[in-house]
């Protein structure tokens, strides 16, 4: 006698990998431990299309553990949707969801499932997945037709990439009541005469960022207080019928905010904007016989590199007593330090006051070194995102504050005229400015070695060195001493280490390779292809995957 699902799951321990044959399960379902599920599948060659699944789950499924995985299932909900809640968040990867109405609903702020290289298939015109009341979730090259996803609520900040969104006689994607959200390289459309994105609601965020969205001809509704960003997205529509009247709008904004940097908006046959009551900003968009004139409400940007001005701030961070001529021109060019640092503090982190305080004390640490301008402007902007970062995380503390600080920095640059490579550099420092504290305690010794022998780590710890001296605790003590981190063994020897590649294996441990110095340069050419690739996700494997490609 064939043991049914159920028995097979109460039969797995906790932690234990559950291998399922090409079997149909027609019945319902409850995991109550952290188990991995792995059924059978033909995967194709394109991953656009469709696996076949030799494992059907047909039934409800209620899941009460908290991180399950499932690989390689496709699962029928029939009338009752997944609901995750509770902190309730599972990984998929590989799996077919499908079900008579909604498919999944994710909710509540500590919710954070993750789905990889899956496929959400409903019934027409229905909602298909629904993510409310703070809930995250994380949706890599998932493909999600036929079915609309709702994104809801204050709080709630899912992520997307390379993923694709189509609906047929619905919006495609809806985001809305402050919700926010990142979505990249995501392609949204609907097949029939209906907007396929719509954003409405105060405080509603999103970002869009590589994103192509396509509609007959309505593309995007923007509504109500919504303040959404898009970054070299392609907006596009056709007009099936030149007589439509009010829908014949590529773009509809009313009473809301949006800023559109580097999209193109070319792919059209028809008006590009409604617009009532908007305050939009355009930066480097391209457009078709677009006259600006006819937009008094929006403000269109081309931004090129301005020498004069960059020579006049480069003098400004060079001269003697910088902190003098940065407050000196303050209002004029240095305006985020009043909107962004000064006032905003958090004494659990910053004894010596706020932003600003510590922002001077990192300058004045870096001028006690061996510096330049640039030293002094990564010092400058390093932590200004971190009034963003704490209205994001409720007041509770400034996680990923160097996130929010990489984005206003950018924005900063680009606006004062900087070159591409200049704006690079800068960029980076910040966003690692807080892995370079975790090498006290990073294991992977890859992600070490990645991280001390990018060219511009020399600058990395400077300013980390200089952010320590200026982080006093409720004595006026540094918290911590960078140089004492870099003293860790592990941190030593991969610094030290003259062309000899390392590789991590499974148990962490450092294997060499001796390759010439042209090897290695191929090598870091190489590695970042893949890595930005995303196909390989573990370090090691990483390392293992590009060092074959060299040495053969």
């Amino acid at each position: 006698m064939h043991k049914t699902l159920q028995q097979l799951i109460d039969e797995t321990p906790e932690g234990g990998v559950l291998h399922l044959g090409e079997t149909l399960y027609k019945e319902s379902v409850t995991i109550a431990k952290n188990i991995t599920i792995v059924g059978v599948i033909d995967e194709p060659d394109d991953p656009w299309y469709d696996y076949d699944y030799k494992t059907l789950i047909e039934g409800n499924v209620v899941i009460t553990a908290s991180n399950p995985v499932f690989e390689g299932c496709s699962f029928d909900f029939g009338d009752k949707p997944l609901i995750l809640e509770n902190g309730v968040s599972p990984s998929f990867k590989n799996c077919f969801l499908e079900a008579n109405q909604l498919i999944v609903k994710i909710k509540d702020e500590d919710t954070n499932p993750h789905f990889y290289s899956c496929r959400f298939s409903g019934p027409e015109d229905e909602l298909g997945l629904c993510i409310k009341n703070g809930a995250k979730g994380y949706f890599e090259k998932c493909r999600l037709e036929f079915c609309s996803v709702s994104v809801q609520d204050h709080a709630t900040n899912p992520k997307f990439t390379d993923c694709f969104v189509n609906s047929v006689d619905r919006v495609a994607l809806c985001v809305e009541n402050g919700a926010s959200g990142l979505f990249e390289n995501v392609r949204i459309s609907t097949e029939m005469d209906i907007d396929p994105l719509f954003i409405e609601g105060n405080g509603t965020s999103p970002e869009f960022l590589n994103c192509s969205i396509y509609g007959f001809p309505c593309a995007a509704n923007i509504d109500s207080g919504a303040s959404p960003t898009f970054e070299k997205c392609k907006i596009g529509g056709h007009s099936v019928d030149p007589e439509h009247g009010y829908s014949d709008y590529v773009l509809r904004l009313i009473d809301c905010s949006a800023i559109f940097a580097s999209c193109d908006f070319s792919d059209v046959n028809t008006r590009v904007f409604y617009s009532k009551n908007v305050q939009a900003e355009f930066i480097n968009c391209k457009f078709n016989d677009l006259k600006e004139q006819d937009f008094p409400d929006f403000r269109f940007v081309k931004k090129v590199e301005n020498p004069s001005l960059v020579k006049q701030l480069v003098a400004i961070l060079s001269s003697q007593n910088v902190l003098h001529e940065i407050e000196k021109y303050k209002d004029e060019y240095f305006e985020f330090i009043d909107r962004y640092m000064v006032g905003c503090e958090h004494k659990k982190f910053h004894c010596e006051g706020d932003v600003w305080e510590h922002t001077k004390l990192v300058v004045q640490n870096i001028l006690a070194e061996k510096y330049d301008w640039i030293d002094v402007l990564t010092a400058l902007l390093h932590d200004v995102g971190k009034k963003d970062a704490l209205e994001r995380n409720d007041g509770k503390n400034m996680h990923a504050h160097e996130l929010f600080s990489e984005k206003i920095a950018e924005e900063w640059l680009d606006r004062m005229g900087f070159g591409e490579t200049i704006k690079k550099d800068v960029l980076w420092i910040i966003r690692n400015h807080m892995l370079a504290l975790e090498l006290k305690v990073i294991k992977s010794k890859f992600k070490i070695f990645d991280l001390v022998r990018n060219p511009l780590f020399y600058r990395l710890a400077r300013l980390a060195r200089a952010d320590c001296r200026g982080t006093l605790d409720e004595k006026g003590e540094p918290r911590e001493d960078f140089d004492e981190i870099l003293k860790r063994e592990v941190v030593k020897d991969c610094r030290n280490l003259a062309f000899i590649l390392p590789i991590v294996d499974k148990n962490n441990v450092f294997a060499f390779e001796k390759i010439d110095e042209e090897q290695v340069q191929k090598f870091f050419d190489i590695y970042e292809r893949v890595k930005a690739n995303g196909s390989v996700e573990n370090y090691d494997d990483l390392v293992r995957t590009t060092l074959k490609t060299v040495l053969n």
